[in-house]
């Protein structure tokens, strides 16, 4: 990009910040309510993070083709073939993986975060 000041590139960065902050509490609230809510089911949508799982489940269910795939079961249940004693376990396990995943990915959010933070206040000075 192209600046002609070194305001307008302070400016990029502020509102670059502001983007990522916004996003970032939009993630975590999500996540809390994931965990306080401790279901299977997503609680809110956030837009562009399941963007692919929610054009699958939006079509109307009657109209499903044999070989289209239901995402409410498959998400709950990623190894639907194992018998259900064993499936609650699994999955047990499996949304414990996750929720490792997206903590780790909100740790290295933070950071990012903090970095651009200090950048910004380096190019303010």
């Amino acid at each position: 990009m192209d600046y002609s000041s070194p305001y307008q590139f302070d400016q990029h960065w502020v509102q670059r910040v502001q983007k990522e902050e916004k996003i970032f509490q939009q993630q975590k609230d999500h996540f809390d309510a994931m965990k306080r809510e401790n279901s299977y089911e997503r609680v809110e949508k956030i837009p562009g993070m399941y963007d692919r799982m929610s054009r699958r489940s939006n079509r109307s269910t009657s109209s499903r083709s044999s070989n289209s795939v239901d995402t409410v079961s498959t998400y709950k249940n990623p190894k639907s073939s194992m018998g259900s004693s064993k499936s609650k376990s699994s999955n047990y396990t499996y949304l414990k993986e996750q929720l490792k995943q997206e903590q780790v990915i909100r740790e290295k959010m933070q950071e990012e975060i903090e970095m651009l933070k200090k950048t910004i206040s380096s190019l303010k000075r």
